[in-house]
C-alpha cells in the first residue's frame, strides 16, 4: 500500500515541482504503478518534507500555492524551529557598499535570526557567508533543483550549508 505521502513525493517527482501537474494528478486520480514508487522511494539521496507530515511548518501551509513537498540536505530543524526568519537578497554584482551593509545587517541580526537566500552570486551569497562566519544559521532556497549547485563558483557555500545548516 502506498501511503498519501509517498504518492506526493512520486507526483513531485514525476512533474519535477509543478505545483499544477501535481494537484491535477491527485485530483483526476492518476493511476501509477506500485514498484516504480517504492523504488523511487527507497533510493532518494536527499530528505523530503510533505505537507501530510507533522514538522511541515506551519506557516508554509498558508502560502499561495503551498510547497506540497519540500527536497532539502541538512537540519530541518532550522527551518520549522520558532526562530524568525529574514530574507536577504539583492544584486549579483553588488558594489562594495552593498557588500559591507550586507555583512553588517546579517552580523547583526543573525542570533535573532535565521537567514534565507538563493545562495546566488552577490548579496545572497554574502548573506549566507556573514551568517555562517558569525555563527547563525542559513537557509538556502534553491530555484535551480536541490542537487544543482548554482553558480557552480559556490560549491563551497553549497556543501557546507548541505552539512551544518539547509539547503531547499
Amino acid at each position: 500500500m502506498i501511503s498519501p505521502r509517498e504518492l506526493l513525493i512520486y507526483f513531485a517527482h514525476k512533474y519535477q515541482g509543478d505545483w499544477a501537474n501535481i494537484l491535477n494528478a491527485i485530483k483526476r486520480k492518476e493511476q501509477f504503478n506500485t514498484q516504480e514508487v517504492r523504488n523511487l522511494i527507497d533510493n532518494l539521496h536527499y530528505k523530503c518534507l510533505t505537507i501530510f507530515d507533522p514538522e511541515y511548518p506551519e506557516h508554509l501551509k498558508n502560502t499561495y500555492r503551498v510547497p506540497l513537498c519540500l527536497f532539502y540536505y541538512g537540519d530541518i530543524s532550522i527551518l520549522t524551529n520558532q526562530m524568525l526568519k529574514l530574507a536577504v537578497v539583492g544584486s549579483r554584482e553588488c558594489s562594495e557598499s552593498a557588500k559591507n551593509i550586507t555583512e553588517e545587517l546579517v552580523k547583526g541580526v543573525c542570533s535573532d535570526y535565521v537567514i534565507v537566500s538563493g545562495m546566488a552570486e552577490g548579496v545572497d551569497s554574502i548573506a549566507h557567508l556573514a551568517a555562517i562566519k558569525n555563527g547563525g544559521k542559513t537557509i538556502a532556497v534553491l530555484g535551480t533543483g536541490i542537487d544543482y549547485c548554482y553558480p557552480s563558483t559556490n560549491i563551497y557555500l553549497y556543501k557546507e550549508l548541505k552539512e551544518k545548516h539547509l539547503v531547499i
